[in-house]
């Protein structure tokens, strides 16, 4: 690929620091966000709550997963073996969802608004501000009828 179209996707995808290393692409970033990834005692970062479940599957890995509810600061754990969700605290987890994403904006549009909720309250406070997105819990995220998804 030309050195053209590489910038345009990282442009795109990616983000880079003031000397121009990558630190980030596609939702997986070395730059704190709210959501750790931890994989072999390594602490990455994801952009949002569905790169955090997908990237486990897409690098076929174990992760540890802690972020927190954005509404009371509850403190959430998952643990995901590849496709295979191991556990979470608490259960059951709840997932704001949006439909509209603009794709030269994945973050702003997309990733800022899909967050883990610690309780059903809390996620029907998130939609209270929010009235076109919805709230699926764990088990919703990957049912296609939902959001398009297939089970891992």
């Amino acid at each position: 690929m030309s050195k053209d179209k590489a910038d345009a996707i990282l442009n795109k995808l990616g983000e880079t620091d003031v000397q121009g290393n990558i630190i980030a692409f596609s939702g997986l970033s070395t730059v704190p966000t709210e959501h750790q990834f931890i994989v072999n005692g390594k602490m990455l970062y994801t952009w949002c709550v569905v790169d955090a479940i997908l990237f486990t599957e897409w690098l076929d890995v174990e992760a540890n997963v802690r972020s927190t509810d954005p509404i009371d600061g509850s403190p959430i754990e998952l643990q995901i073996n590849g496709g295979q969700l191991l556990w979470t605290k608490p259960y059951p987890l709840f997932i704001s969802w949006v439909e509209s994403v603009d794709t030269c904006n994945i973050r702003g549009s997309f990733c800022n608004h899909v967050s883990f909720y610690s309780s059903e309250r809390t996620a029907k406070q998130w939609l209270k501000n929010n009235p076109d997105g919805k709230i699926l819990t764990l088990e919703d995220f990957f049912e296609p009828k939902n959001i398009g998804m297939k089970c891992c």
